[in-house]
């Protein structure tokens, strides 16, 4: 098999040339768009129900790196065959194949809703062609958080399949489930250049460029639970856990059926996963705010260079070594972007997290005071969630005497009553406890929030008390850090 001669360069915004071509895969020919440059290629996967053109807005802005879109066999400008599957082997053969077609040994996967499942298992798979793993608003298995949208659901049911046929069947009705179904997701109807007219329409009625992908719909549909049962057994199994290879999680945050709970519990099933959650986007970041996705790809990928090895003299020997013991600890790190400057998010968060005043704690400490009086004096410095900052380095106003200007400002973040409990379950947790969040600014001005995971932090003292606190701690966190970023 070989690639088609035919092909045709378009022009993407900004000024950036890609090439459409058809290659060939075992059940039929795949469309794709290349933008030619850096390697390793970013290769982008669309979900259900749409197809490559959920990609429009992001894909000029990953340049220099060569990006690969392309639809799946069944939907958008790919061939319609009878003979194309949806489950994980398939569709892990049709991405091999293309791989293959375009000559890419090892590509970064960006996997979206449906394909995330896809681009997971082709990295156990195969980990030696996957440089980098990402997944934006995904499922991947029975996750408590999991949220089904209804028409999934409905389609996805047996037991409903001759409502669910009869409605798909009929025009009307088969418009109405998409129009209550858009409306859920907070989609644009009606703009014609809108993600729900350009990309979603089509897999449903068709347009002039391509047939309806009901044949798709249906078949990955009518597959789903047992594809969640596949996926539990992957978890089961310890695969991603033990897979080596980078992951990046990015969602919209305000998805309303893929949250950010979900978000963090699909962080969880990898080893050391970076999570991003993006303000004021949806089930489709990428198209909300592509250049905040753009810019966590390349973050991404920046870091899996990884730093420079530093060589060591010998050490001369010593006559006693400290005992010690190692125990491996996998900390999920939570970023927000903000929607407002550094300035005014730092403002924010202080409100939210207010600094404790250290004079009230050394003279609480001096006068050797009772644990009573503590437990009378403390509330009335915790903000709205229950925290404090016990200290807050502005590490900006130093670095930035360089010239050039810093924003950057971390918090060690508790609540002095509740530490007593958790350090008196494990003396150990004051490694923890406070834990760290830090305000940043990156390179282009945008503000961000960031802090690991409590809870996760917390994991690796083995207390299941501990372990409790540790998942309050993650839902009080969360919502002072949103109340800074939010409008």
């Amino acid at each position: 098999m070989a690639i088609q001669t035919e092909s045709n360069e378009v022009m993407t915004e900004p000024d950036v040339f890609s090439v459409e071509r058809r290659v060939d895969t075992p059940h039929g020919r795949v469309f794709v768009r290349d933008m030619p440059g850096e390697d390793p290629p970013i290769v982008l996967m669309h979900g259900f129900p749409d197809d490559h053109r959920i990609y429009d807005k992001l894909l000029p802005l990953l340049s220099p790196r060569r990006a690969v879109v392309f639809d799946w066999l069944g939907y958008g400008w790919s061939d319609r065959s009878d003979a194309a599957g949806f489950s994980l082997d398939e569709h892990g053969s049709e991405l091999a194949a293309v791989l293959d077609q375009l000559g890419i040994s090892r590509a970064v996967l960006v996997g979206h809703d449906a394909s995330g499942p896809d681009a997971v298992a082709f990295a156990v798979d195969h980990p030696e062609r996957v440089a980098h793993l990402v997944l934006l608003n995904t499922m991947f298995g029975h996750q408590p958080a999991l949220q089904l949208p209804e028409m999934i659901r409905l389609l996805a049911d047996p037991a409903l399949t001759p409502l669910a046929d009869a409605m798909i069947n009929d025009e009307g009705q088969r418009l109405w489930l998409l129009q209550h179904t858009a409306d859920q997701w907070g989609l644009d109807a009606v703009d014609p250049d809108s993600l729900a007219i350009q990309s979603i329409l089509p897999q449903f009625f068709g347009d002039a460029s391509q047939p309806d992908a009901l044949t798709a719909i249906r078949t990955w549909t009518a597959g789903l639970f047992d594809a969640l049962v596949r996926q539990d057994a992957l978890i089961d199994s310890g695969a991603l856990s033990r897979l080596e290879v980078p992951v990046s999680i990015i969602f919209g945050e305000t998805d309303r059926y893929l949250t950010p709970s979900l978000a963090a519990e699909i962080a969880g099933l990898f080893r050391e996963p970076s999570l991003h959650l993006v303000h004021n986007a949806s089930h489709w970041p990428q198209w909300n705010k592509p250049e905040t996705v753009a810019e966590l790809i390349r973050k991404a990928l920046t870091m899996d260079k990884g730093p420079t090895p530093v060589q060591h003299a010998d050490l001369p020997a010593r006559t006693a070594v400290p005992m010690h013991t190692d125990t491996e600890q996998h900390t999920l790190r939570i970023t927000y972007q903000s929607s407002h400057d550094f300035e005014t998010t730092r403002a924010r968060l202080d409100e939210q997290i207010p600094l404790l005043d250290p004079l009230v704690a050394l003279d609480l400490v001096l006068r050797d005071a009772s644990w009573a009086e503590v437990e009378s004096t403390v509330p009335a410095f915790l903000g709205p969630t229950g925290f404090v900052a016990l200290a807050r380095l502005d590490q900006g106003a130093l670095l930035s005497l360089n010239g050039e200007p810093l924003g950057a400002t971390r918090y060690l973040v508790g609540n002095p009553i509740l530490a007593r409990r958790v350090l008196s379950a494990e003396p150990a947790a004051a490694l923890y406890a406070p834990f760290g969040v830090a305000v940043f600014a990156d390179h282009i001005g945008s503000a961000h929030v960031s802090y690991d995971q409590p809870s996760s932090l917390f994991a690796s003292l083995g207390s299941k008390e501990i372990d409790e606190i540790g998942r309050e701690l993650d839902d009080k966190i969360g919502q002072a850090v949103v109340a800074a970023c939010s409008d």
